[in-house]
């Protein structure tokens, strides 16, 4: 079952990370289109003015407006993919913590654990290590950028994952699983970074409080959709 699990995950993550380094949607273009435009309309008022006819002046000003339309499509676009990759994001972050509900007991009996503080050990692992991610990510996204930080996410998630599976299928120790499950969620622990990256996406045209009510619908999308999907590749394995 965790081989399939994982194999599900990183087969979404792929797909995810394909969109998310594919989509030019990111600041710095974005920026410099914005920059581009806004030069070209300072430069067009001066050609205008040194125009000598009205006919000149229509020449010179009649590409402009579908030139201005296309480029404001092309950064809608890309503003549009780059939401749509940090939403899904969200949701495979938290989508690796919420699969695991159903198997728990599953887990505790392979570990050979009672109902306790011990059991209790494989559900808290992952938001502590999710503690500290909160704590480390959002600072150094400030000095590398948003995107290289849930790139890292993604991916480190993804091999977190793949990490527990190797150690219940190699019949590890707990403490080596729920080191595992504290790593996973450490990358996990992104969630500041993609809501900084919708507020600079989202206060440029006006849409930051939709961007960030997405947001948490994706996360909580993942507290539906997971424990659904998690029982039922366990009972698909049986």
């Amino acid at each position: 079952m965790n081989s399939k699990l994982v194999l599900f995950y990183l087969v979404i993550l792929i797909g995810v990370n394909a969109i998310h380094s594919w989509a030019p949607g990111t600041r710095r273009r974005i920026q410099q289109q914005s920059t581009n435009t806004a030069r070209q309309q300072r430069i067009m008022p001066l050609q205008n003015r040194n125009s000598s006819g009205a006919t000149k002046m229509k020449a010179l000003s009649a590409p402009m407006p579908d030139s201005n339309g296309k480029e404001e499509t092309s950064i809608q676009r890309q503003r549009r993919l780059s939401v749509g990759a940090i939403l899904a994001s969200s949701f495979l972050n938290l989508l690796g913590f919420t699969m695991a509900g159903p198997i728990t007991p599953a887990l505790g009996k392979h570990f050979g654990l009672e109902v306790g503080a011990s059991f209790g050990s494989l559900t808290s692992a992952y938001p502590l290590g999710m503690l500290f991610g909160l704590l480390f990510w959002p600072s150094l996204s400030d000095r590398i950028g948003r995107k290289r930080i849930m790139t890292a996410s993604l991916m480190g998630s993804g091999l977190g994952l793949t990490a527990q599976s190797l150690v219940i299928r190699k019949e590890m120790t707990l403490p080596v699983f729920l080191a595992a499950r504290v790593f996973t969620g450490a990358f996990a622990g992104s969630s500041p970074v993609s809501k900084a990256y919708l507020a600079d996406v989202g206060y440029k045209n006006g849409k930051l409080p939709r961007y960030l009510a997405l947001r948490d619908a994706a996360s909580t999308m993942a507290f539906i959709v997971g424990p659904m999907l998690g029982g039922l590749l366990f009972d698909a394995r049986k």
